[in-house]
């Protein structure tokens, strides 16, 4: 096999060993499929769960450290850190549970029960309560991060397990909704939100930012206030309320942001992108540090090029991240392709 025989050569001439290359693949492989080894953890446990309650629980543990594990890739591939990158499960006999975060992994200690969907919606509780925005969450509005641990455990029982998901809905979620209507509300705006891109790509997202440039500090009843407003500035661009150009524009104490929609083909056709980066000027001119480019359809490649155009052309522009998500239409549940650019700005 000359492509085999070319490949050796090529590890000869680096001074790797065939048994190094070899496991370097292997590591490699096991990082990038973590879930599927804890599967098959949890499958080899399941021989042995007859015979032993310490293997039940292995097997247990592991499935749902598996489920976890796959559903936050959606995070992971954003390339955020808003929750950790592992938990491990330590079982015991007391209901009183306990959570902590050590090496970016979170330690929950649990009893378990005999239904498998109440282990695991408990450990996705205590996983994304605990997790989610570990450090930062302290300094957002209290009510918001509460509303925003609900959508991300949907988020995440949706990806893992429909029956889980149920399970929650029917026994956690109506017993903590119950006579909180501002909780409720806040939960529909980021259903709002998160179907047009803005939930974790820039909310959550800008709380993580702006929570690590304060901490450690004390919390400051300023940034606690404009977390809130800052989702109500987010669910107003999600339904379509705003017109003008200061509509768009979020610029406060802590948050200095704003929206760009690479919506209108005409404009582009008849000026090219000279609009969208005198806008990105403007903005960049009044303080802002942070503009998301949002494109649809056949405007994702507007969004990339007004993005491109933007950085070669503007020295204030540190750098872009693109996003992709899955857009939800507002009166029906169409799905369109769509990308949001993050384009950060420097500042001294």
């Amino acid at each position: 096999m000359p492509a085999f025989d070319d490949l050796i050569k090529y590890l000869n001439a680096l001074n790797i060993s065939i048994v190094l290359a070899a496991c370097i693949v292997v590591f490699i492989f096991c990082i990038l499929n973590i879930d599927k080894l804890l599967r098959f953890k949890e499958i080899i446990a399941g021989l042995f769960v007859t015979i032993s309650s310490s293997a039940r629980q292995t097997k247990i543990s592991s499935s749902i450290r598996a489920k976890t594990m796959k559903a936050t890739k959606m995070f992971q591939s954003d390339g955020l850190s808003i929750l950790p990158n592992d938990l491990k499960i330590e079982w015991v006999k007391n209901e009183n549970r306990d959570t902590f975060l050590k090496d970016n992994r979170l330690i929950i200690r649990m009893s378990q029960k005999s239904n498998p969907h109440e282990n695991f919606v408990n450990a996705i509780l205590e996983f994304v309560s605990v997790g989610l925005l570990y450090k930062e969450r302290a300094y957002m509005d209290n009510k918001v991060m509460k509303a925003a641990d609900i959508s991300v455990i949907q988020k995440l029982l949706l990806s893992a397990s429909i029956d889980s998901l149920t399970y929650f809905n029917n026994r956690i979620l109506t017993e903590i909704i119950t006579e909180d209507n501002e909780l409720t509300d806040l939960i529909t705006e980021i259903a709002a939100i998160d179907g047009n891109g803005m939930f974790i790509n820039i909310l959550l997202n800008e709380y993580m930012k702006v929570g690590n440039k304060i901490f450690p500090q004390p919390p400051d009843p300023c940034l606690i206030a404009e977390s809130k407003e800052f989702l109500r500035y987010l669910y107003n661009i999600s339904m379509g309320l705003c017109i003008t150009f200061d509509d768009f524009i979020f610029n406060r104490e802590y948050f200095k942001t704003c929206v760009l929609l690479a919506a209108r083909t005409e404009t582009l056709e008849r000026r090219g992108v000279t609009p969208y980066l005198k806008n990105i000027t403007n903005y960049i001119n009044q303080g802002i540090e942070t503009i998301y480019i949002f494109g649809l359809g056949r405007k994702v490649d507007v969004a990339k090029l007004i993005a491109k155009e933007a950085s070669e052309n503007n020295f204030e522009i540190r750098g872009t991240k693109t996003h992709y998500y899955s857009h939800r239409a507002l009166h029906n549940t169409k799905r369109i392709s769509g990308v949001c650019i993050e384009i950060t700005v420097f500042k001294e």
